[in-house]
């Protein structure tokens, strides 16, 4: 009678042991990033911040990292995602598809132009089937470019790796037209300036931020704005501040407003 009983005992301790396992597991927070960089880079640069939030929610959040957009994608789609920090367009795809609510986002907002050096473009018509440099989606200015084509009047993407090296391009006169943010812009010369002509500058849209999932409750996500708007608290995120906006020292809170019409952008991406 008395092994019989150890036994139970025994598989009373087993089951509550898998129901303490499996609710922990559900409890755990998955966040994740654009492919920044190399995954290697991505690890170092946000799994401490992981570490932070972990201690801010009092609750697990494990990092995720990606090799590339396509594995990214697939996984944002089926929702394996909870935080999330990447893109405005990323960003208001998940607030249509996914239920997230975007938090926060980084202070400098983010606006593109067309800019081109050729005599013959005057306007975006004289872009149809013609060369423009720039990065390869789904970078956002090059979206917000190619949002203003249909599929058949298309500019042809001249792909250049990196914002810096687009600039250099146009200005070495590798490119005839480009696609630069306006901060890049401001800051050519009055002479550099005056060789150029602005066919197109895009809406402005929010900067990267982080976005949450509906397994974040509301008492988290307002922690998550807290600590991320207190420059005293956000020192783990210094790396990508230097990456994506060396000006900034926290961030802000995010207006869901800003995202209305951007989840189009992602419809012109093959693998999404």
């Amino acid at each position: 009678m008395l092994s019989n009983r150890l036994r139970h005992i025994g598989k009373m301790g087993l089951c509550l042991f898998l129901l303490i396992s499996s609710t922990t597991l559900k409890a755990e927070l998955v966040f994740s990033t654009a492919p920044w960089g190399s995954e290697e880079n991505d690890k170092a640069m946000f799994e401490p911040v992981a570490q932070a939030m972990s201690k801010w929610l009092n609750t697990t959040v494990v990092y995720q990292s990606n090799s590339n957009f396509t594995t990214y994608s697939a996984n944002m789609r089926r929702g394996k995602y909870d935080l999330v920090l990447d893109g405005a367009q990323f960003t208001a795809w998940r607030i249509k598809r996914l239920k997230h609510e975007p938090l926060v986002t980084l202070p400098e907002r983010l606006e593109f132009l067309a800019v081109t050096n050729s005599k013959s473009v005057k306007n975006l018509d004289d872009l149809i089937g013609k060369p423009v440099c720039g990065q390869a989606p789904p970078q956002l200015g090059t979206l917000l470019l190619w949002s203003r084509f249909r599929i058949e009047r298309e500019p042809v993407l001249q792909v250049i790796n990196g914002e810096a090296q687009v600039f250099e391009d146009l200005m070495a006169g590798k490119c005839s037209t480009a696609i630069l943010r306006n901060n890049v812009y401001a800051k050519m010369s009055d002479a550099d300036k005056a060789r150029m002509r602005v066919i197109y500058t895009s809406r402005s849209v929010p900067n990267a931020g982080l976005s949450a999932g509906p397994k974040v409750t509301k008492a988290q996500r307002r922690i998550l704005i807290e600590k991320m708007t207190d420059p005293n608290s956000v020192a783990v995120f210094n790396r990508f501040f230097e990456m994506k906006a060396k000006s900034a020292t926290q961030f802000i809170a995010a207006d869901a407003k800003d995202y209305n019409g951007l989840e189009v952008l992602m419809d012109s991406i093959s693998y999404w």
